[in-house]
């Protein structure tokens, strides 16, 4: 099992510098930088630390039974043999360096998390730092996979749909997940909160 599964968002990408390192560091302290496969579609990320010195950390994308497009940043640059794909027996994905990873599914399609973090934890990777999608980290916090939260709120506005932190069926008052506020900090007109 992985030992610690960091869930951060950040939304939009500020020019303070500050914010900048503190996800920088946050990807280079990871063993490993998870996000779903409508995450990579959509901004078509590298995923790497930058700039490109120190750990390198694995991509693992959470494919499930989607389909990747061939011309992705993480199957086609230099460190693409450093990407896991994890997929469920009848995904379809472009042939590349990246490694394929069977994985157990979920009710919906998707992958099932706790079996992508048994199979990170017998790789070694044990530390995993979620980036997004909302319905990849809505999972991880369902099973209770999240170790710690670095939420980072800038004052600002996102238009648009399903464009949330956490998306999925939510909870009920009765049953939501409860956060202990570690630290609150503000750098620049940004907001950093590191709860447990």
């Amino acid at each position: 099992m992985v030992s610690s599964v960091t869930w951060f968002r950040f939304a939009p990408p500020r020019p303070c510098r500050s914010i900048y390192h503190i996800c920088q560091g946050l990807r280079r302290r990871a063993d490993a930088i998870l996000v779903g496969a409508e995450t990579v579609r959509q901004d078509d990320p590298s995923l790497l630390p930058r700039p490109a010195r120190g750990r390198k950390p694995y991509r693992v994308i959470a494919v499930g039974k989607k389909r990747l497009p061939s011309g992705l940043k993480v199957l086609t640059d230099s460190a693409a043999s450093r990407t896991l794909l994890a997929v469920t027996a009848s995904a379809r994905i472009p042939k590349s360096a990246a490694e394929r990873m069977n994985v157990s599914g979920d009710r919906r399609g998707g992958v099932s998390m706790p079996s992508l973090m048994d199979a990170l934890g017998r790789r070694g990777l044990l530390h995993v730092l979620c980036e997004g999608g909302g319905a990849l980290a809505e999972s991880l916090v369902r099973h209770g996979l999240v170790d710690e939260y670095v939420l980072i709120y800038a004052p600002s506005f996102l238009g648009g749909s399903g464009a949330g932190a956490l998306r999925g069926p939510g909870w009920l008052m009765s049953e939501k997940p409860a956060l202990e506020i570690r630290s609150v900090e503000q750098l620049g007109p940004d907001v950093v909160v590191r709860a447990r």
